[in-house]
């Protein structure tokens, strides 16, 4: 269980650690906006100004500036990207790039015209946040009837047309007791599904959506559950430690939608602008300054290296939102690995 996968295997994770090596951004998580038609109640995305927001010409640039940095993969994310009336003129301008596309949407804007305009993409992927196997809870969740009928109806009209679609939800005590008929429902589509169960602090720090998170019981039977583990009949699960700050920060870049440039989007330290520079390469320094900071032996590294390591999915960005510091302990991270390594043990 985790978030979704950057990498798959083989062929793709040698590119990522090529990539890593040789100080290319291979991946690219853009934001085009914070704005969304949905109010769901664990989003830690704030509210978005659309005066804010690059222009379709400034985005356009953004991505040239990507496309001479050696990036390969675009994921269009927010907010809601279908909320930008240009957002079909940014997908396919992306795709005559040939750049490999991603569009993370809650789907309730894909009808059956813009479903056939995204499958000419010839996406990568596309996911389709569903929070419920039912109606009630779903929209319990979104705070927007009719969503649940909206996103389901658009993950099929998708794979219809043939597009690689993906359920992605967050598992939480509203819906805990339907993931695994939410599971089901994808197979049944013929869709992939990723599921976590990580809540964010909002962006502004506020906490609500942490109200939401699982209770240690429910956790520990989702760190149990073969569908979410990865686990194999007969096989432990594997290890889940990715270092005091994700690797994957290193070679993918999260864009803002003004513009700026973090390692990604959930660790808000600016290292520039896309609209002010020529390549990735020009911001470079200030990235990995940053990357060095958090992974620099200090006492907070050491309090990392415990008994727990190799089960700990730590994300500096959620240690800064909720703990105050993104060197230091993550609640939720030391939570989930002393369980996870519990459940190793079974």
């Amino acid at each position: 269980m985790g978030e979704s996968e950057e990498r798959g295997g083989g062929a793709l994770e040698a590119a990522f650690e090529k990539a890593k090596r040789a100080g290319l951004t291979l991946s690219a998580h853009f934001e085009l906006t914070r704005r969304c038609n949905l109010r769901c109640r664990h989003c830690y995305v704030c509210g978005g100004d659309e005066r804010r927001e690059m222009s379709t010409e400034q985005v356009f640039r953004a991505l040239d500036v990507l496309a001479d940095s050696g990036t390969l993969f675009v994921t269009f994310t927010g907010g809601e990207p279908l909320v930008r009336r240009d957002f079909f003129e940014i997908a396919e301008r992306a795709a005559e790039k040939n750049f490999a596309v991603r569009i993370f949407t809650n789907g309730t804007l894909i009808d059956e015209a813009a479903a056939d305009r995204i499958a000419a993409l010839n996406p990568l992927e596309v996911g389709i946040s569903v929070y419920g196997a039912t109606a009630e809870t779903h929209d319990g969740i979104t705070m927007s009837p009719g969503s649940f009928e909206k996103s389901v109806a658009a993950a099929r009209a998708l794979l219809g047309r043939g597009v690689t679609v993906t359920v992605k939800s967050v598992i939480m005590k509203p819906n805990f007791g339907e993931y695994g008929a939410l599971i089901d429902m994808a197979v049944e589509m013929g869709a992939k599904y990723v599921f976590d169960a990580t809540v964010f602090p909002r962006d502004d720090g506020g906490r609500e959506p942490l109200e939401l998170r699982l209770d240690d019981d429910m956790l520990w039977e989702t760190l149990r559950d073969d569908r979410l583990t990865g686990r194999k009949p007969g096989k432990p699960a594997p290890d889940v430690c990715r270092g005091p700050v994700c690797d994957l920060s290193t070679a993918t870049a999260g864009i803002s939608p003004e513009g700026d440039i973090f390692p990604c989007l959930q660790l808000r330290k600016r290292v520039g602008n896309i609209n002010e520079i020529g390549r990735l390469g020009d911001v470079r320094d200030a990235w990995m300054d940053i990357i060095s900071g958090l992974t620099r032996e200090t006492e907070n590294e050491k309090r990392y290296n415990c008994e727990y390591k190799k089960y700990c999915a730590r994300c500096p960005g959620l240690a800064e939102l909720e703990d105050g510091s993104a060197t230091g302990p993550s609640q939720w991270a030391c939570r989930a690995a002393r369980l996870r390594a519990k459940a190793k043990m079974e």
